[in-house]
């Protein structure tokens, strides 16, 4: 196994002490998923338990499928839900080995706030529809261009359409096209 990201799930699961601090950890076997390179490798993650570390431990066990009230009580079968593994090469009493420095969540959504409704969706397709054809039908990128030059309102009517940021007010809303465009 090389650094980088991979999907992977729990094949054992314990709580130990690390015999150099004599603290508390959740320790995680990880088996690479199928699919991927490095499919059935594996490698261990250590999550500690002291006050300090305890919540982003717990959110961690949480995102994994843990849902009960005892730590003591985690079992492996309580850890179903695959997660994507950072690894990372890491130096320890002069040696280099592989670690896994996060465990974080699949993302299965785009990252915004939400979809738009029906009502938003035909607002914008009226709105644009003129530009759309005039991109479709136009061969040449200054026609396009200069439409999208044209200033027009971005937040009419904030009932219907909030600003990207998920404001709905008027006064939080830029009212112009950017004319910062990449062309």
């Amino acid at each position: 196994m090389t650094p980088g990201r991979y999907r992977a799930h729990a094949i054992d699961f314990d709580l130990a002490v690390n015999e150099n601090t004599c603290n508390v950890c959740a320790v995680i076997l990880f088996e690479i998923n199928d699919g991927q390179q490095f499919a059935g490798d594996t490698i261990a993650a250590y999550l500690y338990l002291t006050d300090a570390a305890a919540p982003n431990t717990l959110r961690t066990l949480r995102q994994m499928g843990w849902s009960g009230k005892n730590v003591g009580e985690i079992r492996l079968s309580d850890l179903n839900v695959p997660v994507d593994i950072v690894v990372e090469e890491d130096a320890y009493n002069g040696r280099s080995m592989l670690r896994v420095k996060w465990i974080n969540p699949i993302r299965k959504k785009l990252y915004v706030q939400g979809s738009i409704s029906k009502e938003q969706r035909k607002a914008l397709s009226e709105r644009y529809k003129s530009l759309a054809e005039q991109t479709m039908l136009s061969r040449s990128a200054g026609k396009y261009r200069s439409a999208m030059h044209k200033k027009e309102p971005v937040c009419d009517d904030p009932a219907s359409m909030s600003t990207p940021d998920g404001h709905d007010s008027q006064d939080d809303c830029d009212n112009t096209l950017d004319d910062n465009l990449p062309f």
